[in-house]
């Protein structure tokens, strides 16, 4: 199953402002035991940098499955979340790569393995976030929720995207949303 919003005029979830998808259990990349391939992806502004993600089935990381989120900096991070052991696994940009008031195409991607940023359809270098003992994602009933930014487009799909559909996509929500 895949998730998906578009809107050409952008819709304002900034402020704490946000959207709550509630039961979408496909939308669960891990078994308990192994995790499995998914990315994300929002074409999005910031007025403002927050400590919440900005996509994530649930913005909790004691509860939570997984995080895609624009911190207080403008680094970006993605994380998988083992509520089990309360470990996490994921990948963080190192400098601020989004500024305030400029619209941004932000794909992640999870193959089973890795996870990778693309900003604007660039890969972006990234570090690893690894803290405690991390086996999967768990599937729950979380809600999927979307927030504190303003987006033209958003999504979430059971499939690891390649570079090449990465590009591909960068460029069809810039054109839908009329945004560069």
């Amino acid at each position: 199953m895949a998730l998906q919003l578009i809107s050409p005029r952008g819709i304002d979830l900034s402020g704490g402002n946000f959207v709550s998808v509630e039961g979408v259990s496909s939308l669960s990349f891990g078994n308990g035991l192994t995790d499995l391939p998914y990315s994300i992806f929002a074409r999005v502004r910031l007025d403002q940098y927050t400590s919440m993600p900005i996509v994530a089935k649930s913005f909790s990381r004691i509860s939570g499955e997984y995080q895609v989120g624009v911190y207080a900096d403008g680094h970006v991070e993605t994380v998988r979340i083992d509520n089990s052991s309360g470990g996490i696994r994921g990948r963080g940009t190192p400098d601020s790569k989004i500024l305030l008031g400029l619209w941004y195409s932000i794909i992640t991607t999870f193959d089973g393995t890795s996870d990778h940023i693309f900003i604007n359809g660039v890969s972006s270098d990234s570090y690893a976030i690894s803290t405690g003992a991390y086996t999967a994602m768990e599937p729950s009933d979380n809600a999927v929720e979307i927030g504190h930014a303003v987006f033209t487009g958003v999504g979430i799909t059971g499939v690891e995207l390649s570079e090449c559909e990465v590009r591909a996509l960068t460029a069809r929500m810039q054109r839908q949303a009329g945004t560069r």
